[in-house]
């Protein structure tokens, strides 16, 4: 690890300070978590802005009917559900008793 020092207000230390106490650890490791967490944050978001227009749906009009389109595929994902329940039930067969 490398020593930096940081320049920080008195309420910025004495917040550290209570939450250092809180999880038992000391003060740097609140930094370095804190840290730790700030750039995962970056990175999920650089990750997602990433994503934005790489991929096509064909249709023109997502943005303006976004709900429509939502609210369609959630009903899909139903009724594949209630066929799937359907086939599985057709292969149920009763059991024969044969003494």
């Amino acid at each position: 690890m490398v020593r930096h020092a940081v320049c920080l207000d008195e309420v910025q230390v004495l917040r550290i300070r209570k939450l250092a106490a809180e999880r038992g650890t000391s003060v740097s490791a609140v930094v370095r978590d804190a840290v730790d967490k700030h750039f995962a944050r970056l990175d999920a978001l650089g990750r997602s802005l990433a994503a934005c227009g790489r991929f096509r749906s064909g249709t023109g009009d997502v943005a303006a009917r976004h709900d429509e389109y939502f609210v369609d595929s959630i009903m899909d994902q139903a009724d594949a559900a209630a066929r799937r329940q359907r086939a599985a039930a057709s292969f149920v067969r009763p059991l024969r008793y044969t003494p």
